[in-house]
């Protein structure tokens, strides 16, 4: 039981008590964890881009574009103060800007090889399943058709509402799944790395 396991393990094990309520054990090591991660993330950012840029970009090889997009960023950080944050409006206006038209010219990819993925030959029963849920699930989303109020609009949004239930909770299920994992992971470490009772 050496310190460092001491350490984590109280640290794991006031994480564990909001399982109770919430309380300041949990509050410091929440603060801790978000604190570490952050300055973690600081050093990353300083050692594999910022350092890496200026050394080899700027330095040896004279691109100074990169600098000036550097610096540019930097300029984000003048919204802690007062009286110039208006000028970190430019930087951020222009990353979102960028952002956005990345999307719209990278992002529907994914979404348009999902629509193709739906025609598929009517070979199996999972198949036709497939295409009738992915169709009806479609259909429930359009919202100005008269035939919505007819019986067949009504069964169609009910057996929508349900598969897509079904999709919602086979979704929280493997999230629940994931944090059941992470916490049999803490209680290994606790009773096999800290206290010594599994082997």
């Amino acid at each position: 039981m050496n310190a460092q396991n001491t350490i984590a393990a109280v640290l794991t094990l006031c994480i564990l008590t909001i399982i109770w309520k919430e309380n300041p054990a949990f509050r410091i090591a929440e603060h801790l964890m978000v604190g570490f991660a952050a300055a973690h993330s600081m050093v990353r950012a300083i050692d594999n881009y910022i350092r890496p840029t200026l050394k080899t970009d700027v330095a040896h090889e004279g691109d100074y574009i990169a600098l000036a997009f550097m610096l540019f960023g930097a300029v984000m950080y003048f919204r802690h103060m007062p009286r110039l944050s208006w000028i970190a409006r430019y930087p951020m206006c222009w990353f979102v800007g960028y952002g956005v038209g990345y999307t719209l010219a990278y992002g529907p990819r994914p979404f348009i090889k999902q629509i193709t993925d739906t025609f598929i030959p009517f070979n199996s029963v999972n198949n036709v399943i497939y295409f009738t849920v992915t169709l009806i699930t479609i259909v429930y989303f359009f919202f100005t058709p008269r035939w919505r109020d007819s019986s067949l609009g009504k069964q169609i949004d009910r057996w929508a509402r349900r598969v897509m239930m079904m999709g919602f909770g086979a979704t929280f299920g493997n999230v629940v799944q994931g944090r059941i994992s992470l916490l049999l992971g803490r209680l290994q470490f606790l009773f096999r790395d800290w206290l010594g009772v599994m082997k």
